[in-house]
């Protein structure tokens, strides 16, 4: 393993996103997620002189630096900083030069994102012959150990272990780690948002919010168990609260049912609802909006063009001034439709999991097809 490899790789993986169970990383609750074609991808092209030279993934331009020395420079791409301290932490000594390039399909600047954490992550590991045989569980080990701080708003785990398997998956409670996948698909969807960057991000704030409501109930009711508690037995003891902490409150045991909801749906033999799962989404959509102060007029313009132009179903993405919409069969009208009403907008759909590929000599593209190796 000392010598540096003649072959570059490609790595790249899809964009994960919660569809039902927001804020369950915080609260140990059941949540549904998916892994959408608009992938991020990381290119390692070998060098001989064993520097690390970086460019795309938003940077301002290329950072160059010695990975075994004084890697200061690499904390401008925070992802590929976290995977270099989670190899170093665990006694990997790192070897070769590269040429990384980053590059995405996903709207938004990929500096520090989980798709490219788990996308450096998988290129460092698989370069040092460790990526062969990982579970998506020990994957997501190995991405989240690089992180000196764990933020209440980056605790990602569903979405880690989403890009890791693909498709869509569960984790019934909080603990992606022991996520199943579902075999059953999910109809096409368009991404609309807000042109320019997100704004500041309000979500560490609600969560913060939301866990103070949780625990005022608590300090009430001391049988009261969010995982647990029944929403019918709940409800009247929210009197004993005031109007905010009862409604959030009532909004994580809402989102609760509503995932287990989708749960039974995807594993039922009958098959898949489109229009069930669209009011499961909608409903969560209701709960941010009305219980959590993430929407804003943008958004809701954008949630009623799209459901305007054909979609099914629609829910914003906190944090991100975005919303996904269920379009079966209405794709192109829907994307339409959010243009014309101000934004920008690309249809998608499920995808699968991390793909890898050797390659020798070109640049990474996010979308090319490759296999992957584990």
């Amino acid at each position: 393993m000392s010598d540096t490899p003649k072959i570059g790789l490609l790595v790249s993986v899809p964009w994960p996103v919660r569809l039902l169970g927001d804020f369950q990383d915080v609260t140990g609750m059941p949540a549904f997620s998916a892994a959408l074609d608009l992938r991020t991808a990381v290119g390692a092209n070998p060098r001989r002189d064993g520097l690390w030279r970086v460019t795309g993934g938003g940077l301002a331009g290329p950072i160059e630096f010695d990975p075994a020395g004084d890697a200061g420079a690499a904390e401008a791409l925070p992802s590929l900083a976290r995977a270099r301290r989670a190899l170093l932490a665990r006694g990997v000594a790192l070897r070769g030069g590269f040429d990384f390039q980053v590059l995405t399909r996903a709207p938004w600047s990929v500096a520090d994102s989980p798709a490219l954490d788990v996308a450096c992550a998988a290129v460092l590991l698989e370069l040092h012959g460790l990526f062969q045989n990982l579970s998506a569980g020990e994957l997501a080990e190995w991405v989240m150990s690089g992180r000196e701080e764990m933020e209440v708003h980056a605790r990602q785990y569903p979405e880690v272990c989403a890009a890791a398997m693909g498709g869509a998956l569960f984790a019934e409670s909080g603990d992606a780690r022991a996520a199943r996948p579902c075999e059953r698909s999910l109809p096409e969807m368009a991404l609309g948002w807000r042109p320019g960057a997100p704004p500041a991000d309000a979500l560490p704030d609600a969560v913060r919010a939301m866990l103070q409501s949780l625990v005022a109930m608590r300090r009430k009711w001391d049988a009261f168990d969010i995982r647990a508690t029944e929403l019918e037995r709940a409800t009247p003891m929210l009197n004993l609260l005031g109007d905010e902490d009862a409604g959030r409150v009532y909004s994580q045991l809402v989102a609760r049912d509503l995932c287990r909801q989708a749960r039974d749906m995807m594993e039922s033999e009958t098959g898949v609802d489109d229009d069930r799962i669209a009011e499961l989404l909608d409903g969560a959509h209701e709960l941010l909006r009305d219980y959590h102060g993430l929407s804003s007029p943008e958004l809701e313009r954008l949630t009623s063009a799209a459901t305007g132009g054909g979609a099914i179903g629609c829910r914003l993405l906190p944090g991100l001034n975005a919303v996904l919409a269920l379009t079966p069969g209405r794709q192109e009208d829907v994307v339409a439709a959010l243009r014309a009403a101000g934004g920008e907008a690309r249809g998608t759909a499920l995808s699968d999991g991390i793909r890898i590929e050797p390659v020798a000599g070109r640049r990474a593209a996010p979308d090319d097809k490759a296999s992957r190796s584990s």
